[in-house]
């Protein structure tokens, strides 16, 4: 399920919240710091799962680097996971530092996020080549045995971006299992007849030339048919 998203920097001065927050107050600013990532920004953001639509208003400090320093809620969604992901588009930010008297200086500025619920993909993604990576399971790591389990985030273009392990029977096993996961190739989910980015769940099973590399059941969508293919099923 993806989000759509909207982000809106605002420059607040919060001279009394800052005495609170800081030890160390930082100085005025002239010219706010200015979001430069905006696009890498807004697809951690559209990553997010959501089934409402709110809005989270992040407190961000800013160095003279335009680095983010800290990264805090000043009013959440209600919502702990949202609240959560706020956090991480937060710290994913960079600046062009502010400017006090034509040098950069420290300065907070206040950014609301928000999330807004879009239908879910009426087709998720569709693994492609689990054959020919479940050879590859067999070939490069025959004496290995185990199961890890990677949550991918598939981008509209079927590649796979971000990947979060979900649990593994080892360490060894659930390194090799992201190696080989930037080798899977998917046909994207679908929203209608329109190609989107959306979540799967992906197992590797290591067990020499019976490895298999599948999409989760109980993550698939409606009409998608991809079963577990084992090293020994190609030609």
């Amino acid at each position: 399920m993806g989000v759509r998203y909207r982000f809106l920097c605002l420059p607040l001065a919060l001279v009394a919240l800052l005495c609170v927050a800081c030890r160390h107050p930082p100085p005025p600013y002239d010219v706010p710091p200015v979001l430069v990532n905006r696009d890498e920004v807004a697809e951690v953001l559209r990553r997010a799962e959501t089934s409402v639509d709110a809005v989270v208003i992040l407190r961000i400090m800013v160095n003279e680097q335009g680095d983010v320093v800290d990264v805090r809620v000043a009013s959440g969604s209600g919502d702990p996971v949202l609240d959560d992901w706020a956090v991480r588009v937060g710290r994913r930010m960079r600046f062009e530092p502010a400017i006090y008297q034509n040098r950069a200086v420290r300065a907070v500025v206040e950014m609301p996020v928000t999330f807004e619920w879009a239908p879910p993909a009426t087709r998720g993604p569709a693994l492609e080549n689990a054959e020919l990576v479940a050879r590859t399971m067999a070939r490069e790591h025959g004496d290995l045995r185990g199961e890890a389990q990677l949550r991918l985030w598939v981008d509209c273009e079927g590649s796979v971006g971000e990947i979060e392990p979900v649990r593994a029977s080892g360490v060894a096993v659930r390194e090799a299992a992201r190696a080989l996961a930037g080798e899977l190739r998917f046909a994207p989910a679908l929203s209608g007849d329109t190609p989107t980015a959306a979540w799967v769940v992906v197992s590797f099973e290591f067990d020499g030339e019976r490895s298999r590399v599948y999409v989760e059941p109980s993550r698939k969508s409606r009409g998608s048919s991809d079963g577990p293919a084992t090293a020994a099923s190609g030609p």
